[in-house]
């Protein structure tokens, strides 16, 4: 084995061990599992299909390798060769893997902002909002107006006032007795913070004005409520707001005031079957398509860049390699059970016989069989301590 791959499985077993030998959480196997009942009920093919077919690769254009369980340097287990839809708002895997992705880019702006004099302040944008409201419409507004609200020559000088340098928007989304309640959540960057708060009714009746315009005035937003600020004092608490928590789908953060978070009406579409919830989460899905749901000032990520290479905040040479390749699913029989509510077995089968073994192939081919896939369509088993590494 070359070295990278030994770093990624020192890695993989220094998460393994502090997880007490379990290399998926609950919410990660919640995860695969909620896909498969949601499955049914997705709007789009490219949803419904997700993880269930190989991808094209130059390689093997017939598709007659498989599948193949990779442990990256996260030491998070995943499936590679499969397609998968990327949706942030539908697909409790690909919104894990986003949020992964995006918290991390986040947690690492506000570092930024804190090592060079700024204040991450916390803004939520909402407005009045009713049953049957058309999603798309109302999302769309919302983000028009958050784009409105920060154009113009009284926005430039309420930036100079508070030294609003960057900022982050993320757009989410609930439900409730009300219909959808789609609003932002902000990270304002600024050197005075009294002064941001000072100029609390100034952002509220600008905002209330650019809602107003654009979608009526049966959606002004409330006077107290419209905007609220608060302070990022810990990881948790911002991210948690802008739905970028990994646990955020099959875990989930709760929403407030009698409302739903989205994956919370997925839980209970998977558990219930109601009908309410079906049209519920189909005319979410569907009006959430095509939504920017996190958007960067300009110029804010090169920022972060610099900042951290200069501060060799990771440093390439510190990088454990590319992710190491543990066990192949046979692409016969991965059309056998890639349906399954527990694949998140082969992914358990491949950790737990690679790390405690060296046998992560025999471990995934037992659990095959125990699947009931014919002898034939099974793998051999390579010998004990054999990787092959991927790029």
């Amino acid at each position: 084995m070359r070295a990278g791959g030994r770093a990624v499985l020192d890695v993989a077993l220094a998460c393994y061990r502090a997880t007490g030998g379990l290399p998926l959480s609950d919410a990660a196997k919640r995860r695969y599992e909620l896909r498969a009942d949601l499955a049914p009920y997705q709007p789009f093919e490219r949803l419904r299909n997700c993880g269930q077919f190989l991808a094209y690769s130059p390689e093997d254009p017939g598709g007659l390798t498989g599948v193949e369980i990779v442990m990256p340097p996260d030491g998070h287990p995943g499936f590679r060769g499969v397609e998968t839809c990327g949706s942030k708002t539908g697909c409790p895997p690909c919104s894990a893997r986003a949020c992964v992705k995006n918290a991390e880019e986040i947690k690492r702006a506000v570092a930024w902002a804190r090592a060079t004099g700024l204040t991450p302040v916390m803004a939520t944008f909402s407005f009045a909002h009713g049953q049957g409201d058309d999603l798309k419409k109302i999302r769309g507004g919302c983000s028009e107006a958050w784009r409105l609200f920060r154009q113009g020559a009284p926005f430039l000088r309420f930036k100079c006032r508070v030294g609003l340098v960057h900022s982050v928007r993320a757009l989410e989304c609930t439900c409730g007795r009300h219909g959808f309640h789609p609003h932002i959540h902000a990270i304002l960057f600024v050197r005075d913070v009294s002064a941001l708060r000072a100029a609390l009714p100034w952002i509220s009746d600008r905002w209330c004005a650019k809602v107003t315009s654009l979608l009526g005035p049966e959606h002004a937003p409330n006077v107290e409520h419209g905007v609220v600020l608060s302070e990022c004092d810990r990881d948790g608490v911002y991210l948690a707001k802008l739905g970028l928590e990994v646990g955020g789908a099959g875990a989930g953060k709760r929403a407030k005031n009698g409302n739903r978070s989205m994956w919370e009406v997925a839980e209970d579409l998977a558990e219930h079957r109601a009908p309410a919830d079906v049209a519920i989460w189909r005319a979410y899905v569907t009006g959430m398509r095509g939504a920017r749901m996190l958007t960067w000032s300009v110029g804010l990520r090169a920022a972060v860049r610099v900042w951290a290479a200069s501060e060799a905040v990771k440093k390439p040479e510190d990088s454990p390699g590319m992710p190491l390749s543990l066990a192949l699913v046979p692409s016969p029989a991965w059309y056998r059970v890639r349906a399954r509510r527990d694949i998140w077995r082969l992914l358990t089968a491949a950790v737990d016989g690679q790390i405690a073994e060296g046998a992560g192939q025999w471990k995934v081919n037992r659990q095959l069989l125990a699947w009931g896939i014919p002898g034939q369509y099974v793998g051999p088993v390579l010998p004990f301590g054999v990787q092959r590494e991927v790029g």
